[in-house]
């Protein structure tokens, strides 16, 4: 393990400590990388309680500076690329991110958040180490297609890192099957660490989730319109 592996990994072990973000600001700082340290530090800084309005917006223009300029070369760079085979211009071997997952905004001077598309699941489950020893994903945004049952039903059996999971996001299936989706979040194996299950659905969907997870799950458990009134066959 490189140093650089070290931190980032105490970094992702102790999410809600800024201290080991910090000494990896330190840590690029020293090798000349005072742009990315910047980040990390005034996003820390920025939830400082009693922080001055003014401090907060000079830091505030100052990261969204940092981030228009650098932060599609920073997700490059920092988050796992694996090779996916691409047909689009002839096959060849590209270094992406795992297909289905996209990444979210900085937090902290990290990425904690990521959108899980169906056809992510296979990926995702497969790189989940690389992908959880690199950034510390708190937030997940699950996006059905009518072809897939998925987060539930197939993520929950293989996914190792709910401890470090404290939102969800979740587009329910139409009745019928969105009762699997719903009936995967009973065996939810860390209930008390989710700050919130966010749950979007029909109205028989979200009749079906206040049923079964109000008990469990309380005023953590937001419940949304589908915005086009159901979800498609």
């Amino acid at each position: 393990m490189t140093e650089r592996e070290a931190l980032l990994r105490a970094v992702c072990a102790h999410p809600d400590d800024d201290t080991p973000r910090l000494v990896y600001a330190d840590w690029l700082q020293e090798r000349g990388d005072d742009e990315r340290a910047e980040l990390i530090r005034a996003q820390c800084r920025m939830r400082t309680p009693g922080l001055p309005d003014d401090e907060f917006r000079a830091l505030s223009a100052r990261t969204n500076e940092l981030l228009s300029a650098h932060a599609a070369e920073w997700k490059r760079a920092e988050l796992p690329q694996f090779e996916t085979f691409v047909t689009r211009y002839g096959p060849l071997y590209a270094r992406t991110s795992p297909p289905g997952l996209r990444r979210g905004a900085f937090r902290r001077g990290f990425v904690e958040s990521g959108v899980v598309s169906p056809d992510g699941i296979r990926p995702v489950l497969e790189h989940q180490d690389a992908i959880f020893a690199a950034t510390p994903l708190r937030e997940f945004e699950t996006r059905w297609t009518p072809q897939f049952l998925h987060f539930t039903s197939a993520f929950v059996p293989g996914f190792r890192y709910f401890e470090r999971i404290e939102v969800i996001v979740d587009h329910l299936l139409r009745s019928g099957r969105d009762q699997l989706q719903i009936e995967g979040y009973l065996n939810y194996p860390r209930p008390e660490r989710l700050k919130c299950l966010h749950l979007i659905a029909t109205a028989a969907g979200r009749a079906a989730a206040e049923r079964a997870l109000r008990p469990m799950f309380g005023d953590r458990l937001v419940l949304t319109a589908d915005p086009g009134g159901r979800a498609p066959d």
